[in-house]
């Protein structure tokens, strides 16, 4: 039945979720893997994967013109560095949801039950609720 294999997909990547996050700093999964040390040290949503501002940085600063100011930069806080607990959580809405639209569509079509990484794939970066 299709209703199962949503619901043990569900309980599969909350498993994943608990591996993951047990005892990592969770915000290093909206980290790229390589920082350009020639661009802006901010973090962008980068569609809710996180990333790198890719303006040039300012002559003698971390940051680019646009996040000069502590206010914008500290939004989404520095690529390097920890996200704000309120962002965080939406990084993580946001996984949520690619996951479970992964794992819906292919147990809706009848694809792979391992969508799971199959949009790990897709991204790059694991992907988890």
């Amino acid at each position: 039945d299709k209703r199962l294999e949503v619901v043990e997909l569900s309980a599969e990547l909350a498993g994943m979720r608990r591996e993951m996050f047990g005892g990592a700093e969770p915000w290093r999964r909206f980290t790229p893997s390589a920082l350009n040390t020639q661009r802006c040290f901010a973090r962008t949503w980068a569609g809710g994967l996180g990333g790198q501002c890719g303006k040039r940085r300012m002559v003698g600063s971390e940051f680019c013109d646009v996040h000069q100011d502590e206010a914008s930069r500290m939004e989404l806080g520095r690529v390097d560095g920890p996200i704000p607990e309120r962002k965080l959580r939406q990084f993580m809405r946001q996984s949520t949801l690619v996951s479970l639209k992964g794992a819906s569509s292919a147990a809706v079509d009848g694809s792979s039950a391992d969508a799971p990484a199959a949009a790990a794939a897709a991204t790059g970066r694991p992907v988890l609720p």
